[in-house]
């Protein structure tokens, strides 16, 4: 017998963004299924040394489903996290300085102009 299932809203990553999102939604009463593609990770379940990290990354190929998956586009590659959590899982409370010319300041006398970040 098939069950179906009905949502209100559905939040694809459990990240910083999706976490809150599935809470808010909750909390203003509607029904949210939350889909992550990786595992929770309880405390102390993190991998503590190099031999337990070899077996840690994503690569569905190779069977391997763990924590870490790195993308490589052109000129650019990044690690994102395959987990309960998302990136808050392997962020490790780090924030890297901007240069000063990162930040664009917007002309004063044009009501459109937008200073960023």
């Amino acid at each position: 017998m098939q069950v179906e299932e009905h949502f209100d809203a559905i939040v694809i990553g459990s990240g910083f963004g999706g976490a809150v999102m599935t809470c808010r939604l909750a909390e203003a009463g509607m029904r949210v299924c939350l889909l992550e593609r990786g595992r929770a990770y309880p405390p102390g379940t993190f991998p503590r040394n190099p031999r337990a990290m070899q077996h840690n990354f994503w690569d569905p190929k190779a069977k391997l489903f763990g924590l870490f998956n790195i993308w490589s586009f052109r000129g650019l590659d990044a690690v994102v996290s395959s987990g309960l959590g998302g990136g808050s899982l392997i962020y490790a409370n780090v924030l890297l300085r901007k240069h000063p010319e990162t930040f664009v300041r917007g002309d004063p006398n044009d009501p459109d102009a937008e200073d960023w970040p």
